[in-house]
């Protein structure tokens, strides 16, 4: 499987595959716990995970149906990455 950050298949996978590099990278899933975040403009139950193995760590939320609904990392010299479901 890709890094498909959508797919809450991801949650469950021990190796993605860099489509950019080719790459095969070990990875760990952490189940970080419930948190409660705003999604199109109204709050959200979620629950946040934690993926590391790659250079940044990457969280990312999914609703209790496993939608997928933000991904968030720092990069190099502490700028920020957030993609949001909108």
């Amino acid at each position: 499987m890709s890094f498909a950050y959508w797919n809450p298949e991801i949650l469950h996978q021990s190796h993605l595959l860099n489509a950019q590099t080719g790459e095969y990278t070990a990875i760990r899933v952490a189940e970080l716990g419930e948190e409660t975040i705003t999604v199109r403009g109204a709050s959200v139950s979620a629950s946040r995970y934690r993926v590391t193995g790659t250079k940044h760590p990457i969280d990312l939320w999914y609703s209790t149906e496993q939608t997928w609904l933000a991904l968030e990392s720092t990069l190099d010299r502490g700028r920020r990455l957030r993609y949001e479901l909108k």
